[in-house]
């Protein structure tokens, strides 16, 4: 599941919210669930487009279940959430049986100008930096022990050294 998401803006096709699972006897159902804050409690998380499921049985028995939203719009308000994949049996009264570990969803602002193209540093990282065109940010990440340097609007490299002077935007 991705990390990180712009607000306002279409995740790209392979930042994808997926859950998938070889599900075994007794059957069981696969679903994404999102942490309610008011309840304090998970729900299954649905939106209105943009997933595709698939599903194999073998004499009445899930074998494999998977499920994928593609192309999700995330506002600040989302930032924080999180989600994780839960198995529950198919009883009458479903019963929660495993989940993977939570993982939150960071929404960072888009900053961009509407206009131009030109690179920024993350005000909140020197390993993450941004590409701004035309009013869309991308997200990089240098990775670990890495960091950005960026002179006049312009990415120059992700390297060790430049984290002794960096300071996050």
């Amino acid at each position: 599941m991705p990390s990180k998401a712009i607000e306002k803006q279409q995740m790209p096709y392979e930042d994808i919210l997926k859950c998938e699972g070889n599900m075994g006897y007794p059957a069981q159902e696969l679903t994404l669930e999102v942490y309610d804050n008011i309840t304090e409690s998970y729900r299954a998380f649905s939106w209105p487009s943009g997933s595709s499921n698939s599903q194999t049985e073998k004499a009445g028995c899930l074998t494999t279940a998977l499920f994928s939203y593609h192309n999700l719009i995330f506002s600040l308000s989302d930032s924080g959430k999180l989600f994780r994949c839960s198995a529950y049996d198919r009883s009458p009264t479903p019963r929660f049986i495993t989940s993977t570990s939570p993982q939150s969803l960071n929404v960072l602002a888009n900053t961009c100008n509407s206009t131009g193209d030109y690179w920024e540093g993350s005000p909140s990282s020197c390993q993450l930096y941004a590409r701004c065109a035309s009013g869309v940010k991308y997200i990089y990440d240098c990775g670990a022990g890495s960091c950005h340097s960026i002179v006049d609007n312009s990415f120059r490299s992700c390297t060790a050294a430049n984290c002794n002077n960096c300071t996050p935007n």
